[in-house]
């Protein structure tokens, strides 16, 4: 019966150690992945403000699809900035 139960606590802790093991190498993906997903909900959900203030500042030309990073977000307020803003 300890055999058994020793057994079984080795095979557990097998199966632990390579869970860890599996999860430490995945972090730095899913955590980009996670922080892509963010900006580009950001970027959604701040594209129309954007334009918006584009339009009010007199940028001429405004891009035709939704930004889905900070930077193609920021571009059209850049080119109003001047290359300064660079």
């Amino acid at each position: 019966m300890n055999r058994v139960v020793s057994w079984l606590a080795l095979g557990f802790s097998l199966v632990a150690l390579f869970l860890s093991a599996t999860l430490y190498f995945q972090t730095d993906a899913r955590a980009e992945a996670a922080l892509r997903r963010r900006e580009k909900a950001f970027a959604v959900r701040h594209a129309a403000q954007v334009r918006q203030m584009c339009k009010d500042l007199g940028v001429a030309e405004l891009p035709a699809k939704t930004p889905e990073t900070f930077d193609e977000l920021v571009e059209p307020l850049l080119e109003v900035l001047g290359p300064t803003a660079r």
